[in-house]
């Protein structure tokens, strides 16, 4: 598989991972000093606050799913993704939120793991 193959394949387990609120397993797809860019919060920085985060965060989540737009390829074990999301939250106030992210991938021991998690909501 080419890399943008294998990284929307990620995408897709990604996307059941949140939906089913796997904190524990969402964690997994982040590397020990991974940087999470939520917006409007401060930088969350390694993969315990990470996990924390999606604790929070997850059980909010009804259906998740993500579309990569653009892949480049940063070094033969390094990846951008630029994509577009949408969630389906259980809060009756904000049933569905699109929006956009930039993450970056690295290749470890033959797994793509993120490094840098930054979104941005568009409604």
């Amino acid at each position: 598989m080419t890399p943008r193959e294998e990284i929307q394949a990620l995408n897709i387990e990604i996307g059941h991972i949140q939906t089913r609120g796997d904190a524990a397993a969402m964690t997994e797809f982040y590397v020990e000093d991974a940087v999470l860019l939520p917006p409007n919060a401060t930088p969350i920085k390694g993969k315990a606050a990470i996990f924390s985060f999606w604790v929070a965060g997850l059980p909010n989540v009804a259906h998740f799913t993500s579309e990569t737009r653009e892949l480049e390829i940063l070094a033969p074990d390094v990846v951008v993704e630029q994509g577009a999301y949408r969630t389906v939250t259980k809060q009756a106030d904000a049933p569905v939120l699109t929006g956009k992210y930039l993450v970056l991938w690295r290749r470890e021991r033959g797994d793509w793991k993120i490094t840098h998690d930054m979104w941005s909501a568009l409604s």
